[in-house]
């Protein structure tokens, strides 16, 4: 049951998903150690006219490429990287607890089902106990042993078992829903575990310094306050200078209408310091 819970259970298959998302945020954080290339191409009519020459028409056309490499960022990417795979260790401490809840949830619907069958074969029994009771008092009454309140609480009671069925019933049908959401199967020839003894803690204080160390949900809190503390250097990083190299060649035709071909090629690099941003970053 446990094995169909972990294959199958929605909650933790969205929970997987999930985590597969956020690995792809160190992908999207590393991008800004690379260069960025960008291609285009144009094409135009234009028309010119002179008191000399005349008019004529022509059709410029070029096509360049520009590469941007970045040198200096004020140290942002390298915190944002950092703050991904906080992120990413985070997310998979989550998966953890996910893991761990499911896995707890459908223990619980697997025991509960056995609880709910045993408890109705049980009033079940009770009932068929009951009506033995009525029928002797019935008896009774017949050779005036007894009295007609005898037969009436005898009755009475097993009313009430058969009462007791119905909630038993409902509440198998409930476990039964249950175990079905949990652990994605029907329940079938269940039987009662017993419990891996073997795991368990030592004593108190061994339980909660395990706990404390192992425990998904406090792990996942550390990993966020990293990631938080690198969030704040990324948004230091935004008073600091930035340093990137430039490379740009285009081609260029028909400009001048004679079918001239103009070549041309750059690299420079650039520096933009940062002198007042409206108080945005101060504020990020």
């Amino acid at each position: 049951a446990l094995a169909s819970s972990y294959r199958s259970n929605s909650q933790l298959n969205a929970q997987r998903a999930a985590t597969r998302a956020v690995d792809e945020g160190v992908a999207r954080a590393k991008a800004g150690f690379r260069p960025q290339i960008t291609g285009d191409a144009d094409f135009g009519a234009a028309s010119t006219s002179s008191n000399r020459t005349g008019s004529s028409d022509f059709n410029p056309y070029g096509y360049g490429i520009t590469i941007v490499q970045p040198l200096f960022d004020g140290f942002q990417t390298l915190n944002s990287v950092a703050a991904a795979k906080a992120q990413v260790g985070a997310s998979r401490q989550q998966l953890r607890n996910t893991e761990q809840i499911v896995l707890q949830n459908a223990a619980s619907a697997y025991v509960d089902v056995l609880v709910a069958q045993e408890l109705l074969s049980i009033r079940r029994q009770n009932r068929v106990f009951l009506a033995e009771q009525v029928r002797s008092s019935k008896a009774r009454l017949e050779v005036g042993e007894g009295t007609r309140t005898d037969v009436a609480q005898s009755e009475a009671r097993e009313a009430a078992a058969r009462a007791l069925i119905s909630s038993a019933e409902a509440d198998l049908a409930a476990a039964r829903a249950t175990y079905f959401q949990i652990i994605g199967r029907q329940p079938r020839n269940l039987s009662f575990p017993k419990g891996p003894t073997r795991l368990y803690p030592r004593s108190l204080t061994a339980a909660l310094e395990q706990g404390i160390g192992n425990n998904p949900a406090v792990r996942q809190a550390q990993y966020g306050v990293d990631a938080a503390l690198f969030q704040v250097k990324v948004a230091q990083g935004t008073f600091l200078p930035t340093l990137s190299l430039r490379g740009n060649a285009q081609s260029r035709f028909n400009n001048g209408g004679s079918g001239n071909r103009t070549q041309s090629s750059s690299a420079t690099v650039n520096l933009a310091v940062p002198i007042y941003q409206g108080g945005a970053a101060s504020a990020n």
